[in-house]
């Protein structure tokens, strides 16, 4: 009984890793700009742009792509204040998981970190470790919805940060 559990086991992780080997929501060499309108303590626009420079598949298994992304923020209330960030990035996407459902397979999830600047809000400038992520929604392969989240604590003061909806487009 374990031999054959072990078997199905095997089985079941080879047949896996054969997805893997396909494309990934962002793949190596991809470059995407996105814009959106920020919400949170206050209103504004955000947007940026993002480079995938490699990709690892985990055991030949999980696609994991690494880049490189410029970030921005500008809130409009209740006071002005800008966030940029320079970051590196991490991403996961369902694109190469052929055994889930279509819709499922459209997501892409990031986490960020990097160096922020923050201005505004009265108190001047900031500089600091900046912190994000967020999640996308490919309708195909060159448009899709992102909501995302990025955060500046500044080593000088407090901190500055926005999170935005907007579309993402690969270029």
């Amino acid at each position: 009984m374990k031999k054959a559990i072990a078997v199905l086991l095997l089985l079941a992780v080879v047949s896996f890793g054969v997805y893997a080997q396909g494309k990934t929501n962002m793949d190596k060499g991809d470059f995407a700009a996105s814009i959106g309108l920020n919400f949170g303590w206050g209103f504004g626009v955000g947007g940026g742009v993002e480079m995938i420079l490699a990709r690892w598949d985990i055991a030949d298994t999980i696609p994991i792509t690494f880049g490189v992304a410029g970030k921005a923020g500008l809130s409009l209330t209740p006071w002005f204040e800008t966030t940029i960030a320079a970051l590196g990035t991490a991403h996961f996407g369902l694109a190469t998981f052929t055994e889930l459902p279509e819709w499922a397979r459209k997501f892409d999830w990031y986490t960020a970190l990097g160096l922020g600047l923050g201005l505004g809000g009265g108190t001047g400038l900031g500089i600091g470790i900046a912190t994000g992520g967020g999640v996308s929604y490919h309708f195909n392969s060159r448009v899709a919805l992102i909501a995302e989240s990025i955060w500046a604590a500044h080593f000088n003061r407090y901190s500055y940060g926005f999170s935005t909806i907007g579309v993402q487009f690969k270029l």
